[in-house]
């Protein structure tokens, strides 16, 4: 028993020093206290930016507390007491977290989690609008550095973007973000794609009029012209009649 009480004695004292020189900038203590009275919330933010601030940051942690502050907390935030950018301090951690070049798997964990917000904000609460745009922005900007783990996501971007057709305020941004991410999707598939490779190797198993076919269907022919329908795209039909 006393071996368990000085065990978790040690714990506690490892965790206190652990966090206790760490600096906290003023808009993130702000942040904190919006949550003052409501334990649980205000414990998870804490946590949160807490260890986001530590110099040997768990980024997995920072970012699933990240999704939780985000979605299941967006309840609290979007209260109309609350500051329409309440989101505003979450969503510049995500921003940063998404350009430090953290695991693919947590990128595309921070995709989801905008795109999510996105989706929740214009069902919910056409006064948190200008967050819905930051998350959009965020993406827009971060797409270049994360197309790989973006595409790999590319149906979260189609069912969430979709949605935005008629918001006369997001549905441009989205339009280009979608429409970045079917193009580099097309370009992936069209370098990886083995058919012609394929053919050649088995090539006595089929006809020329077969290989012919095959390269049409699913080789770098199909995709070149998927790239050219998706490039002279200009309107949401267009842009959703492409795979």
């Amino acid at each position: 028993m006393a071996t368990q009480f000085t065990s978790k004695a040690l714990e506690a004292n490892l965790a206190e020093t652990r966090y206790r020189d760490i600096y906290t900038p003023e808009n993130h203590q702000d942040f904190i206290q919006l949550s003052a009275g409501y334990f649980g919330i205000k414990k998870r933010a804490t946590d949160c930016i807490t260890e986001f601030h530590h110099p040997l940051s768990n980024r997995k942690f920072v970012i699933e507390e990240l999704r939780e502050m985000l979605i299941t907390d967006f309840w609290f935030y979007a209260k109309d007491e609350m500051p329409a950018n309440a989101l505003e301090v979450p969503l510049e951690m995500m921003q940063e977290l998404l350009n430090d070049k953290t695991a693919c798997e947590l990128r595309m964990l921070i995709a989801r989690t905008l795109l999510e917000l996105v989706s929740l904000i214009t069902g919910k609460s056409d006064r948190l609008e200008d967050m819905a745009l930051k998350s959009l922005v965020i993406l827009d900007e971060g797409f270049a550095e994360n197309k790989g783990c973006f595409i790999i996501s590319s149906n979260h971007f189609s069912k969430h973007l979709n949605k935005l057709v008629e918001n006369k305020r997001l549905k441009k941004i989205a339009f280009k973000l979608l429409k970045a991410v079917k193009t580099e999707t097309y370009r992936f598939w069209q370098t990886s794609t083995t058919a012609e490779r394929w053919a050649k190797k088995e090539g006595e198993l089929l006809s020329p009029k077969e290989v012919d076919a095959l390269k049409q269907r699913i080789g770098e022919p199909y995709f070149q012209a998927l790239s050219r329908k998706l490039e002279a795209a200009t309107s949401w039909d267009q842009l959703n009649e492409l795979p």
